[in-house]
């Protein structure tokens, strides 16, 4: 995950946060980004903090929504 030119660790954390920022920057309830490699254990956190997340087809893209 690159931030801004800096590469992040794609920790449940900095996931939560680019999303939540991006969200309110744009003011949209839904979003999408790539994530290819995401363990279960993150993935799993990252549902107690949004209503629904899940990996879109084949290409790597989890989808957010609150």
């Amino acid at each position: 995950m690159v931030n801004g030119g800096y590469k992040v660790k794609p920790t449940c954390r900095n996931i939560t946060a680019y999303v939540n920022k991006r969200m309110d920057k744009t003011g949209i309830s839904n979003i999408s980004i790539g994530l290819p490699k995401l363990n279960k254990n993150t993935l799993n956190a990252l549902r107690q903090n949004f209503k629904t997340v899940h990996i879109e087809g084949f290409m790597g893209y989890v989808h957010f929504e609150r």
